[in-house]
């Protein structure tokens, strides 16, 4: 017996007052759905409703029941959402790390207003300029300034990063005066 198929047949059947008016909105036959509450009420060792040819009114225990089956429904729907990820507000925490200047100057902003925007999220930064074990640290998301070696993990390219190459205009103590750089070799 699928115990929650069960269930939405006999919450059908209380609410619609009836076998048929059940199967026809739960796209079932009658003798099924009447199937399904005889099981259970089998399985439950007491009877759910007082029948009659005409009428089907909820017992004192069925009423309970009904509760209860309605609460265990209704969660069951919210986790499914929840697992599905149907919730349209982000929940829970994830944990970045970034190198550290560039976490300071860059992630640390956007989780700032990440955060205003999700406040049922907390993030949790950890800005180091060393290659952390995503796995061992416990972390969701990390931001690289470098080839990724071969790894199991997903990488994602965000952008691209120009080298520069300068020097202070003023007299070197070591070298004297540098004057102006036109390449690599000066």
């Amino acid at each position: 017996m699928d115990r929650f198929k069960t269930m939405y047949a006999f919450v059908a059947v209380a609410e619609e007052q009836g076998f048929a008016p059940a199967a026809k909105r739960l796209g079932m036959s009658p003798p099924a759905v009447t199937r399904a509450i005889v099981a259970l009420e089998e399985h439950l060792g007491t009877r759910l409703f007082k029948r009659t040819t005409r009428i089907v009114r909820l017992t004192e225990a069925g009423a309970r029941f009904l509760a209860d089956c309605k609460r265990i429904l209704s969660e069951l729907d919210e986790a499914e959402a929840s697992a599905a990820g149907a919730h349209s507000e982000p929940r829970g925490q994830i944990a970045v790390t970034a190198p550290a200047m560039f976490g300071r100057m860059f992630v640390a902003p956007i989780a700032v207003d990440f955060l205003a925007r999700h406040p049922q999220v907390t993030v949790r930064t950890l800005l180091v300029d060393r290659v952390v074990d995503l796995i061992e640290e416990g972390l969701d998301v990390a931001v690289r300034i470098a080839h990724l070696p071969d790894s199991s993990l997903t990488a994602i390219r965000v952008g691209s990063m120009r080298h520069v190459c300068v020097s202070a205009w003023n007299k070197d103590p070591v070298f004297g005066v540098i004057g102006i750089q036109s390449g690599p070799r000066d």
